[in-house]
């Protein structure tokens, strides 16, 4: 994103985490400013910024809700936030346990898990109640597979599996099964160092696909036979 375009935020020096909207027909992005604890709200057409969240500490990563009514965001402080975007203000903050310097996030499809990976390489998955809409306060499941900082976390569509990865380890790319909370001893069933260094990884629209890109450029894909 072009340094100092958005109105109100020229001073900004990092731009580069963006999360759009999981809506088909949505209407926001959220850029997460690493630096400043900023999370800035702007239009999908227009570009232009409709409102800014402020956090305490740094920003690393955003995610929304399915519904587009909540945007979950954490950094350095290892504090998770839920914002109500209509009503533009913060819903409540959970420590993120055992966290340091929380790297990412994502939420299910189905809205009742979120999933927040560290930069020591664990990942907690937390519960959102589903009469409240808000985040439980501990994390009920901590994947400890990992053990460099989390580069990537995605939920298939079904929100049966949950792909992890990290850049700082080769081959460091695991698939959790849900609801048993467990990892795939067999996946991803290469010899060590193929996979070279995972960057970020994806599931296809039915999730029979699931795709990793490492730092050489290319994309590994793997056929999930289950949804085959």
């Amino acid at each position: 994103m072009k340094q100092g375009a958005i109105l109100g935020h020229h001073d900004e020096r990092n731009l580069s985490k963006m999360e759009v909207s999981p809506m088909r027909d949505g209407k926001m992005m959220a850029v997460a400013c690493a630096d400043s604890g900023y999370i800035l709200m702007l239009g999908q057409d227009s570009k232009k910024l409709l409102f800014d969240l402020k956090m305490n500490g740094s920003c690393q990563s955003v995610a929304f809700s399915p519904d587009e009514r909540y945007l979950f965001s954490v950094g350095d402080e290892a504090e998770i936030y839920q914002w109500d975007l209509n009503m533009r203000k913060c819903m409540g903050r959970v420590a993120d346990t055992g966290g340091f310097n929380s790297m990412k996030l994502a939420v299910s499809p189905n809205g009742r898990l979120l999933a927040s990976g560290s930069k020591m390489g664990s990942v907690n998955l937390f519960h959102i109640s589903p009469e409240t809409n808000l985040l439980e306060e501990s994390p009920f499941k901590t994947l400890m597979n990992l053990t460099t900082s989390i580069t990537d976390l995605k939920f298939n569509h079904s929100s049966e599996m949950l792909a992890l990865c990290s850049k700082w380890q080769k081959n460091a790319f695991r698939l959790a099964h849900i609801p048993s909370y467990t990892v795939f001893q067999n996946f991803p069933g290469v010899a060590p160092g193929v996979l070279k260094y995972p960057f970020c990884v994806n599931f296809s629209h039915s999730s029979e696909f699931l795709a990793m890109g490492n730092d050489e450029g290319k994309a590994h894909l793997f056929q999930l036979s289950h949804f085959h």
